[in-house]
């Protein structure tokens, strides 16, 4: 990669660059709502930078205190960019690699499928000019080949192309048992953590929610 590119990353990904989705996941015929917040805190010489990510569950009212991600600026493997000058290409290099399947009016479509014991994740991206994902589907398919979950991501800030400020819910209190997501680095077996989120901290929540309901 050029320097003038390291240097336009450098300067896009700097602190304080956030994104942030609006998920909805149906799980057994429920619906839950959540927010995920993805906020640089900081760039390092190496090429390399952190992000946290905070979750607020929409349904419960409760949010997470941040988790420290730390990836690759020059091309990053699960913070939700994709440099623009990788848009196009036929594969993109991340942690679950992606392959491009469609492309319609300046939107890309990305496949990625991985595999976490016997449920496949399938993975698809929409990904404009901008490289900041607009849209991301993932799909859970359990071992009788049938759909678990189905989840999905719609950006609803960003201060990457637009001058926003993130979306913080009001009136939440601090999830106390131990749904905290974890930190992770680049070697994490289980890939992202959009799939640790999806295949256990949804179900674990609902779960701890019915049981204290009873």
């Amino acid at each position: 990669m050029n320097l003038h590119l390291l240097f336009f990353l450098f300067l896009l990904l700097s602190p304080h660059m956030f994104v942030e989705y609006k998920i909805h996941s149906t799980i057994s015929n429920e619906v839950i709502c959540n927010v995920i917040l993805e906020n640089v805190s900081k760039t390092f010489p190496n090429g390399t930078f952190a992000y946290t990510i905070q979750v607020f569950f929409m349904n419960y009212s409760k949010y997470t205190q941040p988790s420290i991600v730390y990836d690759n600026l020059t091309n990053p493997q699960t913070f939700f960019y994709i440099p623009k000058n990788e848009l196009g290409k036929s594969a993109i290099d991340r942690q679950i690699p992606l392959t491009l399947v469609n492309e319609s009016n300046g939107t890309y479509v990305y496949f990625g499928k991985q595999f976490v014991d016997y449920v496949e994740i399938e993975d698809y991206y929409f990904v404009n000019s901008t490289g900041v994902p607009s849209k991301i589907e993932i799909i859970q398919i359990g071992e009788n080949g049938g759909i678990v979950s189905v989840t999905t991501y719609t950006l609803i800030r960003t201060n990457i192309f637009q001058n926003e400020t993130p979306f913080m819910p009001k009136g939440f209190s601090l999830e106390n048992s131990s749904l905290k997501l974890p930190n992770q680095s680049l070697s994490d077996s289980l890939g992202t953590y959009v799939i640790l989120f999806n295949i256990i901290v949804i179900p674990l929540l609902l779960t701890l929610y019915k049981v204290r309901k009873k």
